[in-house]
């Protein structure tokens, strides 16, 4: 009987067993569109910044296409092992071409703005990184895996060091950039140098610098780590 209710409440709540993290779990519809959703989303980030890279060749957006190409390999490996399907847009990983309608929709609209100048471009890029953490902080509400809430708390930080590159890569432009979808609050502090996340730099000798430190300019944490022989979460520059 107690097996004939929970498979009523599975069918009920489109509920999936699948095996997430090691260990097998309930995965709800909402959840799986969350995946799939991120995925493409992910995709129109590196397509976005490939292209317009390529328009204006500007560092910054190849230094971040790069981070997003990860991003794709592990929400697209997660969905994998999940048995979810992914788009034939992600499979054939054509540039440009989504699923999605809205984000076609999106990536047509961005390309074009970004192709007007290299100003554009980057407003675009900063626009496409608030789109991003809006969208992971929706997909953090909308899971109860803590594994999958970590992924995507992780990939929200990344977007927030990409909005940051391309906010200063505008002020070299003489832009002081506003943002169009997140809240000033919430923008001014995630572009504070003091909130930069996973950003461990070295000096010429390989030897990691923190912020605060004569040349450092990294995440003291992490760069606390590295000088343990860790080396976790570290990278030689921030994106940008």
């Amino acid at each position: 009987m107690k097996k004939i209710q929970i498979a009523f409440i599975i069918l009920l709540f489109g509920i999936t067993i699948i095996p997430l993290f090691g260990q097998t779990i309930y995965l709800t519809s909402e959840e799986q569109h969350d995946i799939i959703y991120m995925l493409e989303e992910e995709k129109l980030a590196r397509d976005v910044y490939l292209t317009l890279g390529e328009k204006w060749e500007a560092q910054v957006f190849q230094n971040i296409s790069i981070s997003e190409e990860r991003h794709i390999s592990e929400l697209k490996g997660i969905a994998t092992r999940n048995n979810l399907t992914i788009p034939e847009t992600v499979i054939n990983d054509e540039r440009g071409k989504f699923q999605n309608e809205t984000l076609q929709n999106l990536y047509d609209e961005l390309v074009s703005t970004g192709n007007q100048s290299l100003i554009d471009a980057l407003k675009v890029g900063a626009k496409v990184e608030e789109v991003d953490i809006k969208d992971l902080e929706e997909s953090i509400e909308n899971t109860r895996i803590q594994g999958l809430k970590q992924i995507y708390i992780r990939l929200k930080n990344a977007s927030e060091n990409h909005l940051r590159a391309f906010v200063k890569s505008m002020k070299k432009q003489g832009l002081d950039y506003q943002p169009v979808l997140l809240a000033k609050a919430d923008f001014d502090k995630i572009v504070s140098p003091e909130n930069v996340k996973g950003a461990c730099c070295s000096d010429q000798k390989g030897k990691a610098t923190c912020k605060g430190e004569k040349g450092g300019n990294g995440n003291k944490a992490c760069c606390s780590s590295a000088q343990k022989g860790k080396g976790k979460g570290c990278c030689s520059k921030p994106a940008g």
